[in-house]
């Protein structure tokens, strides 16, 4: 029992470690350091509940009898000291995320909510579900319709679509794209507490697969997102969903998949076969996504992250010297544009997969063109894949987006009353001046 007890504070100690530390090089170690460092990075509260448990039920079993059983229950509180580290860390997020909305829409960003939307706003995370659940994020109130095809590629041209019981008329519509760096993942593993929690709140969801590599080469993976989009366009009214106020998010890939699908609207270059659709977004809200192939800033050779053999392997299936412009084409930073949608861009200050500093040159480049707000969301201590578990830092970034897009929404329909009510202005005014020409006395004032 001595024995077991050291080896499970052993375990826990080093999850706890590199959960703090988050090392990023060599890559290998920073692959293992997320692996084992993600439990504990979003669910501290998960993990000291476990140590606790551990001290109680082998204390009563005598494991501490043994130097050996001393040193188990010191590594135990330290992970413990650690844990709590983490959930402070866990917390900031909030700030991080309310800094970054009055960063990028002003001080006064509330106010310009709708009073219907505003009210309806969260002002903390729920912790039941953050203690008692947080590994499961479905909910009883959403229904889930599966396996809709989008396209002729088979179960990777499927999606599922994610919306109310009741099922009301006119809702937003959240595309959530998975990740899997281009080469694994699927439509319902991923992001589920993003996509319960919307459509729970009267917003359909729609979560599709798309082709991957090495089978698929870019850019099939943006086609079939943006087949999606065209889909939606089509289809969201069979499910209450308004496709005039379309959003889209997800992870990693999928984080790229959203930015680079968001600055290539209507690009016919990615839409075979159906160049002529509506592809594009409302607003765009990638998390922890990859943004530059290329490495222009040139922060993945300072600190020796190579990436370059995989995305010739498997992504490319060319080098950046013999195609560049493949490279770019893939690379959201080199699609800068001023009709860009609003962005939301959330990331990690440890990630450990792919750079937060690529994220700010990304973010700062698009603030440079871009006629609608970015803005950025960096969360301490935050890991890769932070939106899998129901956590304190994950209800953070839910809120966010939550109200990123009740402002969006809101300042989306002042912009479609304003044009309604300039053609009603020109409406008139031409009909006043019909009248004139034809003699008639024109409407008074």
């Amino acid at each position: 029992m001595t024995i077991l007890f050291f080896v499970l504070s052993v375990l826990g100690a080093v999850a706890t470690f590199f959960a703090l530390v988050a090392p990023r090089r060599p890559a290998l170690l920073g692959f293992l350091g997320w692996m084992f460092g993600l439990v504990p990075v979003e669910l501290p509260f998960a993990c000291i509940g476990w140590s606790i448990f551990l001290l109680v039920l082998f204390g009563a079993l005598g494991a501490f009898d043994s130097a050996l059983g001393i040193a188990g229950v010191v590594l135990v509180g330290l992970s413990i000291v650690g844990d709590l580290v983490l959930a402070r860390r866990s917390a900031a997020a909030g700030v991080a995320v309310e800094r970054a909305l009055r960063d990028a829409l002003g001080d006064d960003y509330e106010r310009q909510i709708d009073p219907g939307l505003a009210s309806s706003l969260r002002r903390g995370v729920p912790m039941g579900p953050v203690l008692l659940k947080p590994f499961f994020a479905k909910r009883r109130d959403v229904t889930r319709v599966r396996n809709l095809a989008y396209g002729d590629a088979g179960k990777r041209n499927l999606l599922d679509v994610y919306h109310g019981q009741s099922k009301p008329a006119g809702c937003p519509v959240l595309i959530y794209a998975h990740g899997g760096a281009w080469v694994s993942g699927k439509k319902d593993n991923q992001g589920l507490p993003v996509v319960y929690h919307f459509a729970s709140r009267g917003w359909v969801c729609v979560s599709p697969n798309y082709r991957l590599s090495p089978d698929a080469t870019f850019p099939d993976p943006l086609v079939d997102v943006k087949r999606v989009i065209a889909w939606v366009r089509e289809h969201a009214p069979e499910y209450g969903g308004d496709p005039s106020l379309l959003f889209m998010t997800g992870g990693s890939a999928g984080g790229h998949l959203t930015a680079l699908a968001a600055l290539t609207a209507n690009d016919p270059q990615f839409q075979p076969g159906f160049e002529t659709a509506d592809t594009t977004l409302t607003a765009a809200i990638p998390l922890y996504g990859d943004y530059d192939w290329t490495d222009a800033s040139g922060e993945r050779a300072r600190l020796h992250v190579d990436r370059s053999k995989f995305f010739e392997d498997k992504i490319v299936k060319c080098s950046l010297g013999a195609n560049r412009a493949l490279w770019e084409l893939g690379s959201p930073l080199y699609h800068m544009r001023p009709d860009a949608p609003p962005f939301f861009v959330f990331h990690g200050s440890n990630d450990s997969l792919l750079l937060v500093e690529d994220t700010r040159h990304f973010v700062a480049a698009l603030r440079k063109v871009s006629r609608e707000p970015v803005a950025f969301a960096e969360l301490p201590g935050g890991q890769h894949a932070f939106d899998g578990f129901q956590s304190v830092r994950c209800g953070h970034v839910i809120n966010g987006i939550e109200r990123f897009t009740a402002w969006v929404r809101s300042t989306h329909r002042a912009a479609v009353d304003s044009v309604i009510e300039a053609a009603d202005g020109h409406a008139h005014a031409s009909e006043h001046d019909d009248a004139g020409r034809d003699g008639t006395e024109g409407p008074r004032e």
